[in-house]
């Protein structure tokens, strides 16, 4: 039985205990055993996280759309969970679960009918498809093109970095409607990703995180309908500012169970493990590398909470997230790594989550803007 680090910080607003020990429990069983398995193989388990979304996507939507309607901060407390077993899997999940929040928040009442049901029920996976090649920071410079061509939305260009590409069912793909009008002119569709003219690449080969199985995916005169269109121009780019807010907060708290997980994992092995007549723990070098990791885990989690505290009062939670998103990636990483130190040389060893789990952090310096992304936005408050 993996020991407990007993922390202080809870959240701010009211949780859903049945979520999070469904969570907990899901870890345990399904992600722990085999979040290594997946890692080596560099393959997203399609039927596990479908199983997944069916448990922990209704948390979500909305009870008069059919979900729990579960609150932000019962959402980051199920990736804190889940995420302690492995970063990638829950990424991918979360993902999903950001479009399954864009989705509910579309005026467009046929693509909720039509889709919600089916996205809470695992049937459906789904990717967010903004950066591209040779756009990434400045999102709103983006030059995949939606041409309105015959009553329908002719659809040409390249993505990259789409997390669940190799499984998704059903993409929604931000897009420039006019030349020269930068963010005004950005659409949103959400649509079939089995459509004529979709070519999925294959995924990346990544430092670490491969369960998330992001790739490029191309646009060659992919036709939809208006039907589709989730967020029209002059709305569009506003909703992906917000889903990166939602993602921000999500990676925070992904960051912060990964942190939590290689602690405890660290500090059980310390307290087994002798030297010199006495187990590691005594030893006051590795005390204190513990300790103020275990102070910087308990700071990103109360930033994270206050971050999810604030979504769920509507309140703008753009600095909060950026704040969030950007020390937790940071302290994680080195809390990860010192965790690892402590354990001497078989930190290194893949017996344990330790390995996999730092190298899959790179990744959170990175996605849904990079850390001095998230500076730009804090400096701008100034």
């Amino acid at each position: 039985m993996i020991m407990s680090l007993n922390l202080n910080t809870k959240p701010i607003g009211s949780v859903d205990e049945h979520f999070i020990e469904k969570a907990r429990k899901f870890a345990m069983e399904i992600i722990e055993p085999n979040a290594e398995l997946w890692e080596m193989s560099k393959e997203q388990p399609e039927s596990i996280l479908r199983t997944a979304i069916k448990e922990f996507t209704p948390m979500i939507v909305p009870k008069e759309m059919g979900g729990s309607g579960s609150t932000a901060s019962t959402i980051v407390r199920v990736l804190e969970e889940m995420a302690k077993a492995d970063l990638g899997f829950t990424f991918a999940m979360g993902v999903h679960n950001n479009i399954t929040y864009g989705v509910c928040k579309t005026e467009n009442k046929y693509l909720r009918e039509s889709y919600i049901r089916k996205i809470m029920s695992g049937e459906i996976i789904c990717a967010f498809l903004l950066t591209e090649p040779t756009v990434g920071t400045d999102a709103a410079a983006i030059k995949t093109r939606a041409e309105k061509m015959n009553g329908r939305w002719v659809i040409n260009g390249e993505k990259s970095w789409v997390t669940n590409s190799s499984n998704a069912d059903l993409f929604i793909l931000f897009a420039q409607s006019s030349d020269g009008s930068g963010a005004k002119g950005i659409i949103s569709f959400l649509f079939d990703s089995n459509l004529k003219g979709i070519e999925r690449k294959k995924p990346y080969d990544l430092l670490g995180a491969h369960a998330m199985a992001a790739a490029d995916v191309s646009f060659s005169n992919c036709e939809v309908d208006e039907n589709n269109v989730a967020f029209p121009a002059g709305i569009g780019f506003k909703a992906a500012m917000a889903a990166i807010d939602v993602a921000r907060m999500g990676v925070g708290a992904i960051c912060n169970g990964v942190l939590q997980g290689c602690l405890e994992t660290a500090i059980e092995y310390i307290k087994e493990r002798k030297a010199f007549g006495a187990p590691l723990i005594k030893q006051q070098a590795l005390q204190f590398k513990m300790a103020d990791a275990v102070t910087q885990l308990e700071a990103s989690r109360m930033l994270n909470y206050q971050a999810a505290a604030a979504l769920e009062k509507g309140e703008n939670a753009t600095l909060l997230c950026a704040h969030s998103k950007k020390y937790a990636s940071r302290v994680s990483w080195d809390g990860a790594h010192h965790a690892m130190e402590v354990m001497g040389a078989n930190g290194l060893k893949r017996d344990h989550k330790l390995a996999r789990q730092l190298t899959a952090l790179g990744i959170t310096s990175y996605t849904d803007g990079t850390n001095d992304v998230c500076n730009i936005v804090i400096a701008r408050s100034f």
